[in-house]
């Protein structure tokens, strides 16, 4: 973790958050949040959006298969993100 731009020491995650627990959408949204924008930044007319624990992008074009293509893009720019 950098905060400020000071690093943390690596530690083992001892701890994890359930799935149902309130807090898991919040770290989610605050995961995905970079995801989100680095899409956008690279696919021009591409939208990212989160709801609770899901992902999604909405592209505009002129054409239906300029949209499909973007979209492709969008999936393709999240993989890469993820990896």
């Amino acid at each position: 973790m950098v905060i400020d731009g000071i690093v943390m020491e690596r530690h083992p995650v001892e701890l994890r958050i359930p799935q149902s627990s309130l807090v898991s959408p919040i770290l989610f949204a605050i995961y995905t949040s970079e995801l989100i924008e680095w899409v956008e930044e690279r696919v021009t007319g591409a939208e990212g959006l989160s709801c609770m624990d899901d992902v999604g992008s909405v592209a505009t074009g002129h054409h239906v298969n300029q949209g499909d293509r973007k979209l492709h893009t969008c999936a393709r720019m999240s993989i890469d993100w993820a990896k």
